[in-house]
């Protein structure tokens, strides 16, 4: 699983513990208009049900983000390095439009930090040719 399927499934696994707290939310409303509380069947226990208290995400303001196409001669991939809660992640893309796509469409709970162009050697060792994007945050620990 790459890391953009990891996120992705750990955005449903919060959307999921959401409908749980609906859930919890729906069963004390009955229980209010009822006046007393309602014998509902036992839920199984699930490790979902572990909250921790989210962090604030700081607003920043929305800057235009762009990206141009690789230099065929001297750049070989793009090195996109970003938050996702609290963690930096980083991946290596070849295809501009899916460069593209996290601009305009960036996923949920994912703070786009840099994303520069890459030359490979021979032995796959990178070295940055270009940074395109830099809006990581001044105070910013990574």
């Amino acid at each position: 699983m790459d890391a953009f399927e990891e996120i992705t499934l750990y955005d449903l696994l919060q959307q999921r513990e959401l409908a749980f707290v609906k859930v919890h939310d729906y069963e004390k409303r009955i229980d209010h208009i009822l006046g007393q509380p309602f014998q509902f069947p036992n839920a199984p226990q699930l490790p979902s049900t572990a909250w921790k208290k989210a962090r604030r995400v700081r607003k920043t303001k929305a800057k235009r983000i762009t990206a141009r196409r690789l230099r065929a001669t001297f750049e070989d991939a793009y090195l996109v390095e970003f938050l996702y809660k609290g963690e930096l992640g980083t991946e290596i893309l070849r295809d501009y439009s899916l460069i593209q796509l996290l601009i305009k469409k960036p996923l949920p709970n994912v703070e786009l930090l840099k994303i520069s162009t890459v030359s490979f050697d021979n032995d796959g060792h990178q070295e940055i040719v270009h940074v395109l994007v830099d809006i990581t945050p001044a105070d910013a620990d990574v």
